[in-house]
């Protein structure tokens, strides 16, 4: 194994090892240091072949190569290797670290593995070394970066691997380019190169076969089958990692092999020049410098040299690291003041000055460890308006505030309200409500000047509240009285006070503004009825019988009843037709007086008789006799019912004369007709409704002025 030194580095190890079980383990995918290659390698376990790396299947759980197929196929617990099969035991953990190979980034090393909290296994360590040590799909995260395009040694020739390099590129360790282990399979090699043959492979019991070497300090040994496998190599020394000590550690043919000894040297830093000798096992230095046979030198200043020849430069004093300026001097890097000191880049005088004059904002500018230095912040004050005493702060970079006043770092301010007071403390009182301005007042409240209604709203004086309040009751008049925002808001009957005449309940028509009668039925008095919508006379028409007396044959209005004694009798009726549908019944008795008309003139005067006097247009009436059903006549305007023997063409409807209410030779027999008569009036379709109202008259008997129908 070969080492490399660094002129400014210093010697390093160019091994790539980490322990297992005594045996140097390799990353099997590059056959080095770097990345893992996704899927396990040949010779590995696996369940199906999408668990093995590309052109390798998975047979028996063993992941092979195509082209090594037997013929006939290898049975179970079986792997073909050059054309013979041969027993292997597959294992789902290879390396023994407790994490099998369906989870294992890399199952032939038991320091890389991911962690389970079930089986107590943390991850593995993260080295700094191009490899996913803890299996979380990241490689060195947290380390350092190394020197872009450096080259260190890697792998060993041990068994069937090859030593290789790792480059460093973008930050960091590449794969090693050697040839690295595989998982043991029974094909006489030492595949996972850690000096035992076909170890964990099947055997014949008391079958042993030797194993190792005999250069440098190294000595052959001994597997034995045990359990029906091979061990480990026994009985021997094994290679080990070379060291500065005048023997061929790891047995590959060179005593200090990698450390140059004897060979001519420059020292570091200010040491000359001198030969290489051994400084301890593993590391080797230049004879001039730090405990060396003749050591050149001396305590470190600050100067731009290595003085103690220790490889690093002014390392006393950090030069060249990173640093953090003083107060907003930002980061910089350590650079020499003397020889004695030294200070950051950025700092005041430093090669990358960041200091700035002073500034009131609670920074340092001028990186001189004080802070507004300049602006007597801390200082006692008394805020603005509402806000009380404070110290003087920073408002702006060249500004100063009381520490009370908006958006000081105690802010007395509160949100400005209307009530005479600066309380947003910006030496202004009642700022943003307008006070003392014109303004037009809601509604029919008129001009006037604006005014705190409360803490948070405005008013103009002439609205409702205000000092030159002009709001009255609201009224339905399609304008807003009161001022409120709204018109014609509120109770209807409120609204339309005072009501006019036999109005009950009114009706606010908004958007219109006008009082009314919806619905005369309920609104109007009793027996009173708004025929003409008109608000000014309310209910003007006055109902005939009221609103629930003689609409119906079965409620009639009952009148007097007419007899045809004498000179007979008379009832006039009025009545009106209102609202729409209405319809007036009466219902009265016909009297025939037999014996007193026989008396008098030997003539039964019974003469049944209904007129109108007068009507609106399209109103009639029906008859009824004796009972609601018994229709006598329809739709008339004039109806008689009467006995009329003799004497028609007189001007007296005389009835039936010439009779006696016994059987007399040459007279007729007087008969009584009584009837009670159920009179209907209703206005006939398709006439308009009015108010109008018609008068009826009723009569029997000889009445004077009577005539007969046409």
């Amino acid at each position: 194994m070969r080492q490399r030194r660094s002129r400014r580095a210093g010697w390093m190890s160019g091994r790539c090892w980490v322990g297992l079980a005594g045996m140097a383990m390799w990353m099997a995918a590059a056959g080095g240091c770097g990345s893992s290659t996704a899927g396990h390698g040949e010779g590995e376990y696996c369940d199906t072949t999408s668990d093995c790396r590309s052109g390798l299947e998975c047979r028996n759980h063993v992941c092979q190569k195509p082209a090594a197929e037997c013929r006939p196929p290898c049975g179970e617990n079986e792997v073909c290797v050059d054309g013979v099969c041969k027993p292997v035991q597959p294992v789902r953990d290879q390396d023994g670290d407790g994490i099998g190979s369906d989870r294992d980034c890399d199952d032939l090393d038991a320091l890389i593995h991911p962690a389970d909290d079930g089986l107590g296994i943390a991850a593995g360590y993260e080295y700094c070394d191009g490899r996913d040590n803890d299996c979380d799909n990241e490689t060195d995260e947290g380390c350092p970066p190394c020197v872009e395009d450096a080259v260190q040694d890697c792998g060993t020739d041990l068994g069937e691997c090859t030593p290789g390099v790792q480059r460093c590129q973008g930050g960091r360790w590449q794969a090693c380019s050697g040839q690295g282990p595989a998982a043991e399979i029974p094909d006489g090699k030492d595949n996972d190169c850690d000096g035992a043959i076909d170890e964990g492979m099947p055997c014949t019991a008391g079958q042993t076969q030797a194993c190792g070497g005999s250069v440098g300090v190294c000595t052959t040994g001994v597997q034995e089958c045990l359990d029906g496998v091979f061990g480990g190599c026994g009985g021997g020394v094994s290679p080990g990692a070379e060291k500065c000590n005048g023997l061929d550690d790891d047995c590959d043919g060179n005593t200090d092999d990698g450390f140059m000894v004897g060979q001519a040297c420059d020292g570091r830093g200010e040491c000359g020049a001198g030969v290489i000798e051994c400084a301890a096992e593993f590391s080797a230095r230049c004879s001039t410098e730090p405990g060396g046979s003749r050591d050149q030198s001396h305590p470190e200043l600050c100067n731009g040299r290595d003085d103690d020849c220790d490889g690093q430069t002014d390392e006393d004093f950090l030069i060249g690291q990173p640093c953090l300026g003083t107060g907003m001097c930002g980061n910089g890097v350590w650079e020499c003041r003397s020889e004695e000191t030294a200070r950051c880049s950025t700092d005041p005088g430093g090669s990358r000055d960041q200091s700035q004059p002073e500034r009131c904002d609670g920074l340092d500018n001028d990186c001189d460890a004080a802070t507004d230095e300049d602006f007597f912040a801390g200082t006692a004050c008394d805020g603005v308006g509402e806000c009380g005493a404070g110290v003087i702060e920073c408002a702006s970079a060249t500004t100063t505030r009381c520490s009370t006043e908006p958006g000081g770092s105690a802010d007395q301010s509160e949100v400005e309200s209307c009530d005479g007071l600066d309380n947003d403390c910006d030496g202004e009182s009642d700022d943003g409500f307008g006070i003392g301005q014109p303004c037009d007042g809601v509604g029919e409240c008129g001009a006037g000047t604006i005014e705190c209604a409360s803490a948070t709203a405005t008013r103009c004086s002439t609205d409702a509240g205000g000092s030159a309040d002009q709001s009255q009751a609201e009224r339905c008049n399609g304008r807003d009285d009161n001022c409120d925002g709204s018109t014609d808001n509120g109770d209807d009957q409120a609204l339309c006070q005072p009501l006019t005449d036999h109005v009950v309940r009114a009706t606010c028509a908004r958007p219109a503004g006008t009082c009314q009668v919806a619905n005369p039925l309920a609104d109007c008095e009793s027996g009173w009825w708004d025929f003409n919508g008109a608000w000014s006379d309310g209910c003007e028409v006055r109902l005939d019988n009221g609103a629930d007396v003689g609409n119906t044959c079965a409620t009639a209005r009952a009148l007097d009843t007419l007899s045809d004694a004498a000179a007979g009798s008379q009832i006039t009726v009025s009545g009106n037709l209102v609202p729409a549908g209405d319809e007036d019944w009466y219902r009265v008795v016909g009297f025939d007086d037999v014996g007193s008309d026989e008396s008098v003139d030997q003539c039964d005067n019974y003469h049944f008789k209904v007129r109108f006097a007068s009507r609106p247009a399209g109103v009639v009436f029906d008859v009824s006799l004796d009972s609601c059903t018994e229709m006598g006549c329809r739709q008339e305007i004039c109806y008689d019912l009467r006995t009329n023997f003799r004497d028609a063409s007189g001007p007296q409807i005389l009835g039936e004369c010439g009779c006696r209410t016994t059987n007399t030779a040459g007279y007729n027999i007087c008969e009584q007709k009584h009837h009670t008569y159920h009179i209907r009036v209703y206005r006939q379709p398709g006439y308009a409704v009015t108010a109008d109202p018609y008068t009826l008259t009723i009569g029997n008997g000889n009445i004077s002025g009577g005539t007969d129908c046409p």
